[in-house]
């Protein structure tokens, strides 16, 4: 009961962290201006600069740039990672270095003023900004994008404080085409899990229209885009969805045709990029959950 207050207030709020690794690699590359080369004729690139193909968004997939003179830090370099918020209250991260990678960083920043810099934690692109002045004071501070994607990606893969106290669920499962239930008319329609878990089964697993049967109406076309991103580009991505109780009956009927949104999270990891998402289920005026909307940054 407790799950289905939480779910039915504005978000659904998640406890726990998961077990966090010591930061491997963090590296900086000064990225080159795409148009003085030609992207088809690796010949084309200058000596000293190469590809680097990251993961954008969903809308947008992977995305190339082409980087030079990068700068590596491990451990060693760095006293501690903070998620933590600016002075206007956005969410940031901020980065303490050792006295090695102080001096690193003043180096590499005074001689990239002027130069745009892709940041990346293995793999991770975690900003591309521009340098302004040199950074000499030990510490750098990041904005993060509005999507909390970022954050939980840190949170999960590197050691940190976490002062903002983003929270991620305790208990997922993996979607599995053993997980569905074949015969729509035996689901159980009060469990959004189960639903969620038969849309994405019926996304991946069939060529057909059949996901439908979980979305409203007015609704259909809007997820019939994201579904295709899915098909498309993202077949061979996991799935994992947050498990929940059941809504009971009174909840149902309380709520059938209301419009309140009720919030399921669920992670999408491809090719190793893990995100953080929602489908955000209704009751509609017969009393059956339906999906509203998805998001897909």
């Amino acid at each position: 009961m407790k799950k289905i207050i939480i779910l039915l207030s504005s978000l659904l709020l998640y406890t726990g962290l998961f077990a966090q690794e010591k930061v491997l690699s963090m590296n900086f590359w000064r990225v080159e201006d795409l148009y003085e080369f030609d992207e088809s004729k690796t010949k084309a690139l200058p000596e000293g600069v190469q590809e680097f193909t990251y993961f954008d968004s969903f809308s947008t997939g992977l995305k190339t740039v082409f980087v030079s003179d990068s700068i590596s830090y491990d451990s060693s370099d760095i006293d501690e990672i903070i998620l933590s918020s600016d002075f206007f209250g956005n969410d940031c991260l901020r980065i303490l270095f050792k006295e090695t990678g102080k001096e690193k960083m003043a180096s590499f920043t005074e001689a990239n003023i002027g130069n745009n810099i892709l940041m990346e934690f293995n793999g991770i692109v975690i900003a591309n900004a521009m340098v302004r002045e040199k950074i000499s004071s030990g510490s750098l501070q990041l904005s993060i994008p509005e999507s909390k994607n970022i954050l939980y990606q840190i949170i999960q893969l590197f050691e940190c404080k976490n002062e903002i106290n983003i929270q991620i669920p305790e208990n997922q499962i993996y979607i599995k085409t053993k997980t569905a239930i074949s015969n729509y008319d035996d689901v159980d329609e009060k469990n959004i899990t189960q639903l969620a878990t038969n849309f994405f089964c019926s996304v991946f697993e069939k060529s057909d229209d059949s996901y439908k049967e979980y979305v409203l109406p007015e609704s259909q076309n809007r997820i019939a885009e994201l579904v295709e991103i899915f098909r498309s580009k993202y077949q061979d991505c996991t799935i994992q969805i947050a498990e929940t109780e059941s809504l009971s009956s009174f909840v149902i009927r309380k709520y059938k045709g209301m419009n309140i949104p009720i919030p399921l999270y669920f992670r999408v990891n491809n090719g190793g990029y893990d995100v953080c998402e929602d489908i955000i289920f209704v009751i509609d005026k017969s009393g059956k959950l339906k999906i509203k909307q998805m998001t897909l940054k």
